[in-house]
Protein backbone atom coordinates (compact mmCIF):
# COMPACT_ATOMS: atom_id res chain seq x y z
CA UNK A 1 0.00 0.00 0.00
CA UNK A 2 1.35 2.98 -0.72
CA UNK A 3 2.43 5.88 1.83
CA UNK A 4 1.02 9.22 1.90
CA UNK A 5 2.51 12.97 1.99
CA UNK A 6 0.07 14.62 4.47
CA UNK A 7 -0.21 18.62 4.16
CA UNK A 8 -1.49 21.03 6.67
CA UNK A 9 -0.54 24.77 6.45
CA UNK A 10 -1.52 27.80 4.68
CA UNK A 11 -1.65 28.93 0.80
CA UNK A 12 2.32 28.51 0.69
CA UNK A 13 1.82 24.74 1.52
CA UNK A 14 -1.37 24.77 -0.81
CA UNK A 15 0.79 25.84 -3.76
CA UNK A 16 -1.32 29.14 -4.66
CA UNK A 17 -2.23 29.64 -8.06
CA UNK A 18 -0.78 26.15 -9.60
CA UNK A 19 -2.41 23.37 -11.30
CA UNK A 20 -2.33 19.86 -8.79
CA UNK A 21 0.46 18.78 -10.78
CA UNK A 22 2.25 21.57 -10.40
CA UNK A 23 2.32 22.06 -6.31
CA UNK A 24 5.70 21.57 -4.68
CA UNK A 25 4.07 18.90 -2.33
CA UNK A 26 2.92 16.89 -5.31
CA UNK A 27 6.75 16.72 -6.65
CA UNK A 28 7.73 15.63 -3.11
CA UNK A 29 5.66 13.01 -3.54
CA UNK A 30 6.14 11.95 -6.68
CA UNK A 31 9.75 11.95 -5.91
CA UNK A 32 8.89 9.60 -2.73
CA UNK A 33 6.87 7.90 -4.80
CA UNK A 34 3.76 8.00 -2.13
CA UNK A 35 0.16 10.04 -2.48
CA UNK A 36 -0.59 13.57 -1.58
CA UNK A 37 -2.69 14.22 0.93
CA UNK A 38 -3.49 17.96 0.90
CA UNK A 39 -5.02 19.54 3.69
CA UNK A 40 -3.77 23.52 3.54
CA UNK A 41 -5.91 25.96 1.96
CA UNK A 42 -5.56 29.91 1.12
CA UNK A 43 -5.82 32.14 3.99
CA UNK A 44 -5.42 29.41 6.76
CA UNK A 45 -4.22 30.80 10.18
CA UNK A 46 -2.70 28.27 12.64
CA UNK A 47 -5.70 29.66 15.04
CA UNK A 48 -5.09 29.07 18.89
CA UNK A 49 -8.28 29.13 20.25
CA UNK A 50 -10.25 29.89 17.14
CA UNK A 51 -13.53 28.33 17.40
CA UNK A 52 -14.72 29.92 14.10
CA UNK A 53 -16.12 27.51 11.04
CA UNK A 54 -16.50 28.06 7.55
CA UNK A 55 -14.62 27.53 4.29
CA UNK A 56 -14.23 29.06 0.88
CA UNK A 57 -12.69 27.02 -2.40
CA UNK A 58 -9.51 26.42 -1.44
CA UNK A 59 -7.79 29.00 -3.84
CA UNK A 60 -10.10 31.74 -2.27
CA UNK A 61 -8.16 33.13 1.08
CA UNK A 62 -10.06 32.91 4.14
CA UNK A 63 -8.46 31.69 7.64
CA UNK A 64 -10.86 29.05 9.03
CA UNK A 65 -10.48 26.17 8.69
CA UNK A 66 -7.44 26.77 10.31
CA UNK A 67 -4.48 24.96 10.26
CA UNK A 68 -5.38 23.55 13.83
CA UNK A 69 -8.41 22.32 13.05
CA UNK A 70 -6.88 20.64 9.76
CA UNK A 71 -4.73 18.40 12.42
CA UNK A 72 -7.94 17.87 14.49
CA UNK A 73 -10.67 16.49 11.58
CA UNK A 74 -7.82 14.81 9.55
CA UNK A 75 -9.41 11.31 8.85
CA UNK A 76 -6.12 10.08 7.29
CA UNK A 77 -4.77 6.69 8.73
CA UNK A 78 -1.61 8.19 10.62
CA UNK A 79 0.22 4.60 10.18
CA UNK A 80 0.40 5.41 6.05
CA UNK A 81 1.90 8.79 6.30
CA UNK A 82 5.70 8.79 5.29
CA UNK A 83 6.25 13.02 5.61
CA UNK A 84 3.73 15.59 6.83
CA UNK A 85 4.65 19.29 5.43
CA UNK A 86 2.94 21.71 7.89
CA UNK A 87 3.72 25.57 7.65
CA UNK A 88 1.61 28.67 9.37
CA UNK A 89 2.06 32.16 10.92
CA UNK A 90 1.83 34.62 7.91
CA UNK A 91 -1.35 35.06 8.01
CA UNK A 92 -1.66 35.33 12.11
CA UNK A 93 0.48 37.92 11.58
CA UNK A 94 -1.48 39.86 8.34
CA UNK A 95 0.74 40.71 5.23
CA UNK A 96 -1.25 43.77 5.61
CA UNK A 97 0.19 44.27 8.85
CA UNK A 98 3.55 43.05 7.96
CA UNK A 99 4.25 45.36 4.36
CA UNK A 100 2.19 48.48 6.06
CA UNK A 101 5.10 51.42 6.56
CA UNK A 102 3.75 52.24 9.72
CA UNK A 103 4.76 49.31 11.42
CA UNK A 104 6.56 49.13 14.26
CA UNK A 105 9.75 46.93 14.27
CA UNK A 106 9.48 45.69 17.46
CA UNK A 107 5.17 45.17 17.16
CA UNK A 108 6.27 42.75 13.98
CA UNK A 109 9.14 41.21 16.28
CA UNK A 110 6.29 40.32 18.73
CA UNK A 111 3.85 39.05 16.53
CA UNK A 112 6.61 36.71 14.66
CA UNK A 113 7.84 35.26 17.48
CA UNK A 114 4.15 34.72 18.81
CA UNK A 115 2.82 33.09 15.92
CA UNK A 116 5.78 31.80 14.13
CA UNK A 117 6.84 30.06 17.38
CA UNK A 118 4.36 29.61 20.74
CA UNK A 119 1.68 29.13 18.00
CA UNK A 120 3.77 27.00 16.04
CA UNK A 121 4.92 24.79 18.58
CA UNK A 122 1.72 24.37 20.02
CA UNK A 123 0.35 23.26 16.34
CA UNK A 124 3.46 20.86 16.08
CA UNK A 125 2.32 18.94 19.51
CA UNK A 126 -0.82 18.75 17.67
CA UNK A 127 0.73 17.17 14.35
CA UNK A 128 2.84 15.26 16.43
CA UNK A 129 -0.05 14.11 18.88
CA UNK A 130 -1.89 12.82 15.29
CA UNK A 131 1.23 11.15 13.84
CA UNK A 132 2.56 9.11 16.49
CA UNK A 133 4.53 6.54 13.99
CA UNK A 134 8.03 6.67 14.69
CA UNK A 135 9.31 6.80 11.00
CA UNK A 136 6.97 9.50 10.28
CA UNK A 137 8.87 12.81 9.20
CA UNK A 138 7.13 16.16 9.95
CA UNK A 139 8.66 19.01 8.10
CA UNK A 140 8.22 22.54 8.84
CA UNK A 141 8.91 24.94 6.31
CA UNK A 142 9.92 28.46 6.25
CA UNK A 143 8.96 31.74 4.51
CA UNK A 144 10.50 33.85 2.01
CA UNK A 145 11.25 37.91 1.64
CA UNK A 146 8.38 39.34 -0.01
CA UNK A 147 9.86 42.46 -0.89
CA UNK A 148 13.89 43.00 -0.57
CA UNK A 149 16.08 45.95 -1.97
CA UNK A 150 16.53 43.86 -5.07
CA UNK A 151 12.85 44.60 -6.15
CA UNK A 152 11.82 47.39 -8.40
CA UNK A 153 10.04 49.92 -5.80
CA UNK A 154 8.04 51.46 -8.75
CA UNK A 155 5.67 48.21 -8.63
CA UNK A 156 6.20 47.71 -4.77
CA UNK A 157 4.00 50.84 -4.62
CA UNK A 158 1.61 49.92 -7.35
CA UNK A 159 1.20 46.93 -5.20
CA UNK A 160 0.98 48.66 -1.89
CA UNK A 161 -1.33 50.99 -3.47
CA UNK A 162 -3.52 48.72 -5.18
CA UNK A 163 -3.07 45.26 -3.79
CA UNK A 164 -3.36 46.45 -0.31
CA UNK A 165 -4.57 50.01 -0.42
CA UNK A 166 -1.46 51.07 1.15
CA UNK A 167 -0.43 54.54 -0.34
CA UNK A 168 1.49 57.72 0.96
CA UNK A 169 -0.67 60.40 2.02
CA UNK A 170 -1.08 62.99 -0.35
CA UNK A 171 1.49 65.25 0.74
CA UNK A 172 3.77 62.85 0.20
CA UNK A 173 3.80 63.94 -3.77
CA UNK A 174 7.86 63.82 -4.20
CA UNK A 175 9.49 60.66 -5.67
CA UNK A 176 12.12 60.61 -2.80
CA UNK A 177 8.92 60.32 -0.52
CA UNK A 178 7.52 57.72 -2.54
CA UNK A 179 10.49 55.39 -2.34
CA UNK A 180 10.91 56.21 1.70
CA UNK A 181 7.11 54.62 1.68
CA UNK A 182 8.54 51.65 -0.68
CA UNK A 183 11.85 51.20 1.63
CA UNK A 184 10.15 51.00 4.58
CA UNK A 185 7.65 48.11 3.43
CA UNK A 186 11.15 46.31 2.33
CA UNK A 187 12.22 46.95 5.74
CA UNK A 188 9.71 45.19 7.30
CA UNK A 189 9.48 42.09 4.69
CA UNK A 190 12.68 41.37 5.33
CA UNK A 191 11.87 41.88 9.20
CA UNK A 192 9.30 39.07 8.68
CA UNK A 193 11.38 36.85 6.90
CA UNK A 194 14.72 36.77 9.09
CA UNK A 195 12.59 37.12 12.13
CA UNK A 196 9.74 33.99 11.37
CA UNK A 197 12.83 31.56 9.83
CA UNK A 198 14.65 31.80 13.00
CA UNK A 199 11.76 31.47 15.08
CA UNK A 200 10.04 28.55 13.04
CA UNK A 201 13.73 27.45 13.27
CA UNK A 202 13.43 28.05 17.36
CA UNK A 203 9.90 26.13 17.44
CA UNK A 204 11.39 22.96 15.42
CA UNK A 205 14.15 22.86 18.49
CA UNK A 206 12.18 23.28 21.57
CA UNK A 207 10.38 19.79 20.33
CA UNK A 208 13.41 17.89 20.71
CA UNK A 209 12.30 15.56 18.23
CA UNK A 210 14.80 13.87 15.05
CA UNK A 211 11.47 13.29 12.93
CA UNK A 212 10.49 17.06 13.26
CA UNK A 213 12.77 18.70 11.10
CA UNK A 214 13.24 23.00 9.20
CA UNK A 215 13.25 23.16 5.50
CA UNK A 216 14.77 26.38 5.26
CA UNK A 217 14.31 27.14 1.31
CA UNK A 218 17.40 29.42 0.18
CA UNK A 219 15.56 32.58 -0.94
CA UNK A 220 17.73 35.40 -1.62
CA UNK A 221 16.76 38.67 -2.38
CA UNK A 222 17.06 38.31 -5.92
CA UNK A 223 14.29 36.20 -5.52
CA UNK A 224 11.76 38.49 -3.88
CA UNK A 225 9.03 40.02 -5.69
CA UNK A 226 9.87 42.17 -8.62
CA UNK A 227 13.08 41.35 -8.18
CA UNK A 228 15.60 40.14 -11.23
CA UNK A 229 15.40 36.78 -10.42
CA UNK A 230 11.86 36.50 -8.85
CA UNK A 231 10.62 33.12 -6.89
CA UNK A 232 7.42 34.80 -6.57
CA UNK A 233 4.38 35.10 -8.87
CA UNK A 234 4.35 39.21 -9.21
CA UNK A 235 0.93 40.75 -10.87
CA UNK A 236 1.39 44.12 -13.15
CA UNK A 237 -0.93 46.58 -13.72
CA UNK A 238 -3.61 47.05 -16.31
CA UNK A 239 -6.43 49.51 -16.73
CA UNK A 240 -5.72 50.80 -13.24
CA UNK A 241 -6.33 46.49 -11.56
CA UNK A 242 -3.53 44.68 -10.66
CA UNK A 243 -3.68 41.23 -12.76
CA UNK A 244 -2.39 37.87 -11.80
CA UNK A 245 0.41 35.55 -13.39
CA UNK A 246 -0.35 32.49 -12.08
CA UNK A 247 -1.99 29.22 -14.32
CA UNK A 248 -5.05 30.01 -12.03
CA UNK A 249 -5.68 33.60 -12.73
CA UNK A 250 -8.94 33.15 -14.61
CA UNK A 251 -10.42 30.47 -12.60
CA UNK A 252 -9.75 31.54 -9.67
CA UNK A 253 -12.07 34.80 -9.59
CA UNK A 254 -14.89 31.84 -9.79
CA UNK A 255 -13.85 30.95 -6.70
CA UNK A 256 -13.46 34.22 -5.17
CA UNK A 257 -17.05 35.39 -6.68
CA UNK A 258 -18.32 32.42 -4.67
CA UNK A 259 -16.89 33.16 -1.60
CA UNK A 260 -17.53 36.92 -1.42
CA UNK A 261 -20.72 37.27 -3.07
CA UNK A 262 -21.80 39.24 0.29
CA UNK A 263 -19.13 41.76 0.56
CA UNK A 264 -20.95 44.92 0.58
CA UNK A 265 -17.19 46.41 -0.93
CA UNK A 266 -15.52 44.48 -3.90
CA UNK A 267 -11.85 44.77 -1.80
CA UNK A 268 -11.83 41.27 -1.01
CA UNK A 269 -12.41 39.77 -3.79
CA UNK A 270 -10.13 41.90 -5.90
CA UNK A 271 -7.59 40.72 -3.37
CA UNK A 272 -8.68 37.07 -3.50
CA UNK A 273 -8.37 37.58 -7.43
CA UNK A 274 -4.79 38.42 -6.95
CA UNK A 275 -3.91 36.09 -4.20
CA UNK A 276 -1.38 34.34 -6.16
CA UNK A 277 1.22 37.34 -5.46
CA UNK A 278 4.03 36.96 -3.38
CA UNK A 279 3.95 32.67 -3.91
CA UNK A 280 6.16 30.64 -5.33
CA UNK A 281 6.60 30.17 -8.72
CA UNK A 282 7.73 27.85 -10.71
CA UNK A 283 11.18 28.26 -9.42
CA UNK A 284 9.93 28.93 -6.19
CA UNK A 285 8.06 25.44 -6.15
CA UNK A 286 11.30 23.85 -7.44
CA UNK A 287 13.42 25.11 -4.27
CA UNK A 288 11.05 24.27 -2.08
CA UNK A 289 9.94 20.82 -3.19
CA UNK A 290 14.19 20.61 -2.87
CA UNK A 291 14.48 21.84 0.50
CA UNK A 292 11.78 19.61 1.81
CA UNK A 293 13.21 16.91 0.11
CA UNK A 294 16.51 17.38 1.55
CA UNK A 295 15.87 17.01 5.17
CA UNK A 296 13.01 14.19 5.03
CA UNK A 297 15.41 11.77 4.19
Amino acid sequence: MAKNVVVFGDSVTWGQGFHPEQKFAQQVASTLSAQLSMHAHSGATIGVNNTESGSCPPEAPRHTPTILQQVATNTDDPGRAELVIVNGGINDVSVQYILNPITPDDGLVSKVKQYCYNDMVILLNAVIARFEHPDTKIVVTSYFPIFSPKSDFRYVLQYLAHGLFLAPSPEFASRAEQEMFAIRSVELAMLFWRESRKQLQAAVNSIGSSRVRFADVPFTEDNSMFAPKAWLFNVHLEGGKLVAEDPLAESRKADCAICHANDPLPFQRMGCNIASAGHPNFAGADAFASAILSVAN
